[in-house]
């Protein structure tokens, strides 16, 4: 059994195989979770959609992580894993990926993070991932697909559609867009990027078989 961990229910759903355990959602909460889900796991793998924060990278580029960042904190991801998910999708870029307990929704925010940290993508679970993994000494793996751009910040309706247990808040996107209905043509531009991205998840979901590239470790 590996143990998958998403930050939205629309990636689960993508995700879902009988061979995976998934686990929905971030933040602080997401310790707690994994403690129970990794109970037999062999492995887990942080996959989903992420912010881009390097100029080379666009909306539904996919990105295996050599390792992830979290401040000064450096964590490497399973290298058998890894070459794994190299060897099957083969379009698929490796790289430093960074993990923040908030969301990096403005420019300025990714430029700083890109500088900080050298990451060309940003998300909210990897890192919790990673280091739940190396407590509980199992196999570590991140795949993620660009959604929003480094040059794209996130208009006030997404931030708002976000709800902590992954799924989409309607009426607080509805609110948003009649108090400010100026951002109607950037929340469609960042819908058209979300959906390129999960386009390349599904590709990838697809190529991966039902164990998510996890190695015959014997």
């Amino acid at each position: 059994m590996i143990v998958a961990v998403t930050g939205l229910k629309r990636e689960a759903r993508i995700i879902k195989s009988p061979d995976v355990r998934i686990v929905i959602g971030g933040g602080h909460d997401l310790d707690n979770k994994l403690g129970v889900a990794l109970d037999g796991a062999r492995g887990i793998i942080s996959i989903g959609i992420a912010g881009g924060l390097s100029p080379d990278l666009k909306p539904g580029d996919c990105v295996i992580a050599t390792e992830v960042a979290s401040g000064t904190e450096r964590l490497l991801a399973d290298m058998a894993w890894r070459r794994t998910l190299m060897q099957v999708l083969p379009f698929a870029k490796t790289a430093l990926i960074a993990g923040s307990d908030t969301i990096s929704a403005s420019i300025d925010a990714k430029a700083a993070l890109h500088r900080d940290t050298r990451a060309r993508v940003v998300d909210m679970e990897s890192h919790i991932v990673a280091r739940v993994a190396q407590a509980r000494k199992i196999p570590f793996a991140a795949l993620r697909v660009v959604s929003d751009a480094y040059d794209r910040a996130l208009p006030h309706a997404a931030l708002a559609a976000m709800k902590p247990d992954g799924g989409i808040n309607v009426g607080a996107v509805i609110v948003s867009l009649l108090t400010r209905p100026w951002q109607i043509p950037a929340l469609m531009r960042t819908a058209r990027d979300a959906n390129a991205a999960f386009a390349t998840l599904l590709r990838c979901r697809s190529l991966l078989g039902p164990r998510l590239g996890f190695p015959d470790l014997g």
